[in-house]
């Protein structure tokens, strides 16, 4: 249950720091800052890197919550919705 409850924890800070990054920008912008202007991309980059402990506890924590609700791994059906979509294009015929 521990990487469940760090994705909740860590989930949300990309995308407020996205926000925050942005919005120094548009700010350094408008008051022709080049000091504001090199620390927003600094920001938008900390997002970045911030993404990849929500994205490794969020597909860990998806397998533990499927593995507790039924019992099994999380794809664990063999005809998933990627799966149809795939072969939905497989079967296309091309002009």
């Amino acid at each position: 249950m521990f990487p469940v409850r760090v994705h909740l924890l860590v989930n949300n800070v990309p995308i407020l720091t996205s926000c925050l990054g942005l919005a120094l920008l548009a700010y350094g912008l408008a008051r022709r800052s080049q000091e504001l202007q090199k620390a927003a991309p600094v920001v938008l980059v900390v997002a970045a890197v911030a993404a990849i402990p929500g994205m490794w506890t969020g597909s860990l924590g998806g397998e533990i919550r499927q593995t507790e609700l039924h019992g099994g791994p999380a794809h664990a059906h063999p005809a998933t919705d990627h799966d149809r979509t795939s072969l939905v294009w497989q079967d296309a015929p091309s002009h």
